[in-house]
């Protein structure tokens, strides 16, 4: 039996595959595939993205892969190895690379190049596709390949590179680029790839939890667990996975049911990377541990946000003067097929981690539980005007389905919120199959927020006033190529709002403007680079972090 099934999760939690779907966009790593992914799109030429072993290079470079996977005018080439030891070889290796078949052994250098140049040409300015060449493990270019790499930069027409190259690479070729100015020179966006803090170490581990179908992070590591997991890995993604299944597998072993400190340390021996903690260490593990007892002892009055209890359930507000009930809705189970009639061959809505919301002005890098069923909380707002108990109605339209609609509205599926909206629409019998022409009451289902203190900026297209409007301005900017979400809340002073923003949010207002002036004539005059909103807003879907693309094709 697989160990994590032995631990009721769902599938391997710290596997040391870069698997996207496992990836924890903390601030930097968040920050850093937004950027690569704007200057890909504004071809802007070289990029290159160095970090220590272990720090996340190679999750990323699949993840940004992942990302222009379904978009047909994006071609993008994974180079695994590029530790070839000739130019000559590294033409080669480009060319198959790029055709698709083995380059004759006679042909000169040049022909090579000549072929590739052509390639480019006619993939970048007849079928005007953008070509990316991502290179992994880019400390083993040799400095011949980096002159090819240069030349490659010099195909280009008047407005943009005809190819877009991103190279990971370990810290040593930080001082390759040195060496080598002309190729510095190049270089459009460097970024930097440092260990994990603190709090995204504790982030990582809860994330890659609820990913794999775990209720908790907290029912399999304790806090000083957690701590000493990061104190003994020092904040390296790499590390913290592989120490972490260690832990897993000591708790089946000794038949467990939660890591403490001790266990940690004593899994940490058994790994290559163990390194006996520094006295000054241990200090300061002493005082994080008394300051967090400090804190949870501390009364909640005490702090500006009341921060939601995991295990407390989704509710819905049954009247319009009813307290709001704040939820913790994040973990996705697997739902069944929700399809529209006439239709017979819509799939089921694919699953997808998100992370709760109430706003207190900053946003939350860290994902909820699991979805909620009993316990309420109030929110105190600035007004006793009371929020509507319904976010609005949707009318049923062809290719639509329930399932579709509840990810893009709520930003996630969950059972939870299936059975909300079943109570809210006594009138539908079965809402596993729905007609053409049926009408859907979604109910308010708030969210809690975590505050995070960074600025954060959004692409917003407009605001509507009702739901089913928002949905099919929605639809609007999928027929426009604009990758857009719904973003519904309330606060005392607007009412109900479903505002339309870009998919991401952004950590640079430079970069948000940058993105808004792409998409501004498809959008129209109401489009604007806005930051947070009011903070006795109550959010119904969480803002801060994409959503899949699940909006029904314009009919």
């Amino acid at each position: 039996m697989d160990y994590y099934s032995i631990l009721n999760l769902e599938r391997e939690p710290f596997s040391n595959s870069p698997d996207p779907a496992f990836f924890y966009p903390s601030g930097q790593h968040h920050g850093c595939l937004q950027q690569l992914e704007l200057a890909i799109r504004l071809r802007r030429g070289l990029n290159v993205v160095i970090g220590h072993v272990g720090t996340g290079k190679t999750t990323i470079c699949r993840d940004l892969i992942r990302r222009f996977s379904g978009e047909d005018d994006m071609d993008a080439y994974l180079m695994l190895d590029p530790g070839v030891p000739s130019d000559s070889a590294f033409l080669s290796m480009v060319l198959e690379l790029f055709s698709g078949r083995t380059t004759p052994a006679i042909w000169p250098d040049d022909r090579k190049k000549e072929a590739i140049k052509q390639f480019l040409f006619e993939k970048s300015v007849a079928e005007k596709h953008t070509v990316t060449l991502i290179i992994d493990e880019g400390q083993k270019i040799t400095p011949s390949c980096l002159e090819v790499l240069r030349e490659f930069l010099n195909f280009e027409t008047n407005e943009h590179k005809l190819l877009q190259i991103v190279i990971f690479a370990q810290t040593e070729f930080g001082h390759t680029i040195k060496a080598y100015p002309n190729f510095a020179d190049r270089i459009n966006m460097h970024f930097d790839l440092n260990p994990l803090g603190l709090r995204d170490t504790i982030a990582l581990i809860r994330y890659r939890i609820q990913a794999s179908g775990g209720e908790s992070a907290s029912r399999l590591f304790s806090t000083p667990a957690m701590l000493a997991i990061y104190l003994t890995t020092r904040g390296y993604p790499r590390q913290i996975i592989h120490l972490c299944h260690r832990i897993l597998l000591a708790l089946i072993i000794q038949n467990r049911r939660r890591a403490g400190w001790q266990l940690v340390r004593s899994s940490a021996r058994r790994t290559t990377a163990y390194r006996s903690l520094s006295p000054w260490r241990w200090m300061t593990a002493i005082g994080t541990l008394t300051l967090i007892g400090a804190l949870l002892l501390t009364p909640n009055t005490w702090f500006r946000t009341r921060w939601p209890a995991t295990d407390a359930p989704v509710t819905t507000a049954e009247h319009a003067s009813a307290p709001v009930a704040v939820s913790h809705t994040a973990t996705t189970e697997n739902k069944p097929a929700l399809k529209t009639l006439p239709r017979s061959d819509v799939p089921p809505s694919p699953s997808g981690k998100s992370t709760a919301f109430l706003n207190t002005g900053v946003p939350s890098a860290v994902a909820a539980e699991r979805p909620l069923a009993d316990a309420k909380l109030n929110v105190q707002t600035s007004t006793t005007m009371p929020m509507p108990a319904r976010l609005g109605r949707v009318t049923i339209h062809p290719d639509e389905t329930l399932g579709q609609l509840i990810q893009i509205i709520y930003g996630q599926f969950s059972p939870s919120y299936l059975r909300a909206i079943a109570e809210a629409n006594p009138h539908i019998h079965d809402p596993d199959t729905l007609n053409v022409g049926d009408v859907i009451h979604f109910p308010a289902l708030p969210a809690a927020v975590r505050p995070l203190p960074v600025s954060v900026w959004w692409v917003e297209f407009t605001e509507c006033q009702q739901l089913d409007e928002a949905v099919q301005a929605l639809k609007r900017l999928k027929r426009d190529r604009i990758a857009a979400r719904l973003v519904p809340y309330w606060n005392p002073e607007k009412g109900m709002v479903f505002s339309l923003v870009l998919m991401d949010c952004f950590y640079d207002r430079h970069v948000a403007e940058v993105a808004l002036s792409q998409t501004v004539l498809a959008a129209g005059p109401q489009a604007k680079v806005r930051s947070l909103w009011r903070d006795d807003t109550v959010f119904f879907s969480n803002p801060f972090r994409p959503v899949p693309d699940l909006t029904p094709n314009p009919s």
